[in-house]
């Protein structure tokens, strides 16, 4: 095929010639035969590894609001969306306060059962990523203006809506980076970019 692209490329070259124009044209580069590899097999090698693509991370990813599609192993499907992260979030209790130098962050999500019933717990499924690299797991102190679902738990038959919090203690001075949903059962998270 390359040769069929070089020939109509100087024949146009050609055609613009004859007419006055004046263009020049690269020579087609001759492409490497069976024989260039039998002499020098290591060029080949090269040129294969370097042809190879490079694998992308199976990873979803998205500003807050972005909804994701999850499906559990018996193929019952739901969308998780976070909606909202309330920083800092106050406790419902005056008993309940985050560690000496943290602070409670919630993570409010949207979840809406696609196919099936979808059932797990919140709790386990999601986890902040802070400004400076490290993974935050749930805490679970309850916060105002949002429920923990029922202790982390929840679960959606198509068409139903369940709306929580998952609350974690971040220290001070930390930023929320990234929420994600998912990444403690080893599959390729879904990850929201906070801030």
């Amino acid at each position: 095929m390359r040769e069929w692209i070089a020939l109509g490329s100087f024949g146009t070259a050609l055609a613009l010639a004859s007419c006055g124009g004046s263009i020049a044209v690269a020579p087609p580069s001759p492409s490497p035969t069976i024989d260039v590899c039998q002499q020098n097999p290591t060029l080949c090698a090269v040129q294969s590894d370097a042809a190879a693509p490079t694998p992308t991370p199976n990873t979803l990813e998205g500003p807050v609001g972005t909804p994701f599609t999850d499906t559990d192993s018996s193929q019952n499907i739901m969308t998780v969306t976070l909606t909202a992260v309330q920083d800092p979030a106050k406790s419902t209790s005056v008993y309940l306060q985050p560690d000496n130098g943290k602070r409670f962050v919630a993570a409010k999500f949207t979840i809406v059962g696609t196919s099936g019933t979808f059932a797990d717990d919140a709790n386990n499924d999601a986890s902040v990523v802070g400004s400076d690299s490290q993974t935050y797991t749930a805490d679970f102190d309850p916060v105002r203006g949002c429920t923990n679902f029922n202790s982390g738990e929840f679960s959606v038959a198509s068409g139903q809506t369940s709306v929580g919090c998952v609350v974690f203690q971040i220290p001070n001075g930390v930023k929320v980076a990234q929420v994600e949903w998912g990444a403690a059962f080893g599959a390729a998270p879904a990850i929201w970019d906070v801030g």
